[in-house]
């Protein structure tokens, strides 16, 4: 998400805007888990699709957790936390790169 800063800014605003949104509707913190949500399916899907970045994999499926939970109404202590996962999945630094293992964990 914060790959650039054109890039961040687009992403932060729509997240405030679909949570304002909601708030004026009257949905509440809803409106900015269904904004978080959308931002990461979007984004991973992005990811996987113009990028060919496999890892983002996770994060798809974080986002469809997520949007399961707000369709079934479960508890919104569970869904705020998973909202807090897709977000840290969002700006995990270096998410773009391939992952790599350190030289110290190989094993001869």
């Amino acid at each position: 998400m914060f790959a650039g800063r054109n890039r961040s800014i687009v992403t932060v605003t729509a997240v405030i805007e679909a949570g304002l949104a909601g708030w004026a509707l009257g949905a509440g913190w809803l409106g900015l888990l269904v904004a978080i949500a959308a931002v990461t399916a979007a984004d991973t899907a992005w990811g996987m699709t113009r990028k060919g970045v496999i890892a983002d994999l996770a994060g798809l499926e974080l986002a469809v957790a997520l949007a399961v939970l707000l369709i079934a109404s479960a508890d919104i202590t569970l869904a705020a936390i998973t909202a807090l996962a897709c977000a840290a999945w969002l700006v995990r630094p270096d998410r773009r790169l391939p992952f790599r293992r350190s030289p110290a964990s190989t094993h001869p």
